[in-house]
């Protein structure tokens, strides 16, 4: 998983206005009908078998059980909140 511009600035601010300063970024999925959808939380702290990526310093957490969904996907933001965005190779319409 890839985290865009927009989408990290969001997570920054996410974190540094939750009211768990010690807290962390934790991404699941939830699967639906064509991009899995995101669920973004300030957690008191990771869950023992979390993957964890580190984004210009930021720890982000995934769930283990949502990994392989989200694997090829970039996590975006916008007016909307958080997406997944998968580009799909020319011509076609899934993976």
């Amino acid at each position: 998983m890839d985290i865009s511009k927009n989408a990290l600035k969001a997570l920054q601010i996410l974190l540094r206005e939750s009211t768990l300063p010690e807290g962390c970024i934790r991404v699941s999925a939830v699967s639906g009908c064509g991009a899995p959808q995101p669920t973004v939380v300030v957690a008191r702290r990771a869950d023992a078998n979390d993957w964890v990526i580190s984004v210009e310093g930021l720890a982000v957490y995934i769930d283990c059980q949502s990994a392989d969904a989200i694997s090829g996907y970039t996590l975006d933001y916008n007016a909307n909140g958080f997406r997944f965005d998968l580009l799909f190779p020319a011509g076609r319409c899934c993976r």
